[in-house]
C-alpha cells in the first residue's frame, strides 16, 4: 500500500512537471511570448476554464502561433518520447540489459532503409492520410524484427545472445544499405539525411492524431504483458518453470516494441 502511494505521489509531481515544461515551451521560440500569456491561451482551450479567459484581450497572433505550430510539436514530441521509452523497456526486459534500445535489434536501423527506399524510390501516395515514408519505415522495422527473430530461432527457441548478436549484426548491414543508397542518389541524400535525424519542424494536428492513438493503443496492449516480461527478466527457464511461455511472449513483445518505435519514426 504504502509503496503504491509513493508511485502516486511521483506520477503527480511527473504530471506537474510536465505542465509545467508544457507552459515554459510553448512561451519559447522565435516570437517572444510571457508566461502570463502563454499560460492564458493554453487554458483558454480547456473546457470549463476557458470560460473564466477574456480572448478579446490576448493577442490573436501569440494565439495562432501556440496553438497551430507550438503545441503540436510539443504533444507530438511527448508522445514520441512514450514510445520510444515504451519500446525501451521492453527491450531492457527482453534483454535483460538497461543499456537495450530500439538500436539493438537493428529496429531504427530497419526503419531508416526503409524510409530511405520510400523517400527514394517511391512515389509519395500516402495511406489513409499516413505518407508512404511512413508506411516504409513501419514496414521495414517489422520485416527486421522477424529477421532478426528468424536468425536467433535455433532448435524452437531463441537465446538472448543470439538475438542481441544477430541484431547487432543486422543493424551494420542495413545501416550499410542505406547508406549506399545515399551515395547513389546524392541528389537525395539532404531528404534522407534530413529524415534520419529527425525533427519536429513539420509537426501538425494530423500527425498528432495519427501518432498518439497508435502509440496509446500499443502501449495498453504492452501492458498486460508486463507481468510475464518481469518473470522473464529473470531467465528463460526461470519462467518456464513459472508457467510462462516464453517464445510465444518473446515474439508478442518483440512485434509490439518494434511496432511502438516504428510509430516515432514517421
Amino acid at each position: 500500500m504504502e509503496t503504491g502511494r509513493k508511485t502516486l505521489k511521483y506520477i503527480f509531481i511527473l504530471i506537474i512537471l510536465l505542465i509545467l515544461m508544457v507552459i515554459v515551451a510553448s512561451s519559447i521560440g522565435s516570437a517572444k511570448i510571457g508566461l502570463k500569456d502563454t499560460s492564458l491561451i493554453l487554458a483558454s482551450f480547456i473546457p470549463g476554464i476557458n470560460h473564466f479567459i477574456d480572448t478579446a484581450r490576448l493577442d490573436l497572433r501569440e494565439i495562432v502561433i501556440i496553438s497551430q505550430i507550438r503545441i503540436p510539436r510539443i504533444f507530438l514530441s511527448i508522445f514520441v518520447g512514450i514510445a520510444l521509452a515504451s519500446a525501451g523497456v521492453i527491450f531492457q526486459g527482453l534483454f535483460r540489459n538497461p543499456m537495450a534500445d530500439p538500436f539493438v535489434i537493428g529496429v531504427s536501423a530497419g526503419a531508416a532503409l526503409g524510409a530511405t527506399i520510400g523517400l527514394v524510390f517511391v512515389k509519395d501516395i500516402g495511406l489513409l492520410n499516413i505518407s508512404t515514408t511512413t508506411v516504409f519505415a513501419l514496414f521495414g522495422a517489422l520485416a527486421t524484427t522477424f529477421l532478426v527473430y528468424g536468425i536467433s530461432r535455433i532448435k524452437g527457441k531463441v537465446s538472448v545472445i543470439t538475438l542481441l548478436l544477430s541484431g547487432i549484426a543486422l543493424s551494420a548491414m542495413l545501416s550499410a544499405m542505406t547508406y549506399l543508397i545515399m551515395i547513389f542518389k546524392t541528389h537525395d541524400m539532404a531528404k534522407i539525411v534530413f529524415w534520419i535525424m529527425g525533427g519536429f519542424t513539420s509537426a501538425s494536428w494530423s500527425n498528432f492524431i495519427i501518432l498518439a492513438p497508435v502509440v496509446t493503443t500499443l502501449v495498453i496492449i504492452s501492458g498486460f504483458f508486463m507481468r510475464d516480461l518481469n518473470i522473464i527478466s529473470l531467465g528463460d527457464e526461470r519462467a518456464a518453470q513459472l508457467g510462462v511461455q516464453v517464445d510465444r511472449v518473446k515474439k508478442i513483445l518483440l512485434v509490439l516494441a518494434s511496432l511502438i518505435a516504428a510509430a516515432a519514426y514517421q
